[in-house]
């Protein structure tokens, strides 16, 4: 039978007091779900307070579609055997801002278990960074990049390591984020999809949309839960000459199969009209 521990915030205190309130309660936390292969362990201290994700105070109804959720197991590492003790239990739901305690793990319960909460809106940001920083990093580099847009007939492919080095290869997405502009000209952007090799095959991770001429970005999305899409951004500015370079080359040899085909209607008009009689002319 379970223990009932209305007080289990107080027996955490007990148990780790340094940990408590150095960082909160627990060392780390441990996470899967949408974009993660596996698990992944968070040790940001703001994820780490008992009270972080919700106020569990605060009990309210369940809502009727809580969306993609996160299961999240709450630990601690044990200061003398340095083993991981799994302590709680809950699930969070950032897009709709719910979290769902499942509850204290092993043999005791407390009465906040079971229950949905709101979540603190703070640790959305804080949660989902680090879901990005684990899916970026450290393998950031692309196989190759697409673009299309503005002057080009056929779709762009890209594998200068300018554009597929890094993650933050067109835009510093953790720093550079602006408010929607007003003087950006939708007809003169190009999409660029970055790619990937996943198990042998090339598959496309995600899309943005570049303005050299403003010098702007917009993530539009990608294939993992980011804390950057649908957002703006300033261009890295050393991006601009390289690309404006690849465009000019593709444009250059873009235009040698049509001077081919122009220099070869020009030839066989001309053999055509000499070789045809002449209208008038004695048989």
């Amino acid at each position: 039978m379970k223990k009932i521990l209305p007080l289990f915030i107080l027996t955490i205190l007990l148990i780790n007091p340094v940990a408590a309130f150095a960082k909160g309660p627990y060392s780390l936390i441990t996470v899967s779900g949408p974009g993660i292969a596996g698990e992944i362990n968070m040790e940001d201290p703001a994820l780490l307070e008992f009270f972080a994700f919700a106020n569990f105070l605060k009990p309210v109804d369940a809502p009727a579609d809580p969306g993609k959720g996160y299961e999240i197991t709450r630990s601690w590492v044990d200061a003398s055997t340095k083993a991981i003790q799994s302590f709680d239990q809950l699930h969070y739901y950032p897009d709709t801002g719910y979290v769902y305690y499942d509850g204290l793990l092993g043999d005791a319960y407390s009465e906040y278990d079971e229950k949905w909460y709101l979540a603190d809106v703070k640790i959305k940001t804080v949660f989902l960074d680090q879901i990005a920083l684990v899916n970026i990093s450290p393998e950031g580099d692309f196989a190759y990049v697409t673009v299309k847009g503005q002057g080009l007939a056929m779709e762009l492919t890209l594998t200068n390591e300018v554009f597929v080095k890094e993650y933050f290869a067109f835009a510093n997405f953790d720093e550079n984020k602006i408010d929607p502009p007003a003087d950006y000209d939708k007809d003169f952007g190009f999409e660029i999809t970055r790619y990937r090799i996943v198990d042998g095959k090339a598959k496309a991770f995600d899309n943005l949309y570049y303005y050299p001429d403003q010098g702007y970005i917009y993530y539009e999305a990608a294939q993992v839960e980011l804390p950057y899409l649908e957002q703006w951004y300033t261009a890295n500015p050393q991006i601009e000459a390289p690309f404006r370079a690849a465009l000019a080359e593709r444009a250059k040899i873009s235009w040698i199969p049509t001077v081919l085909f122009l220099v070869f209607v020009v030839v066989f008009i001309y053999f055509y009209f000499r070789a045809r009689p002449k209208q008038g002319a004695p048989r």
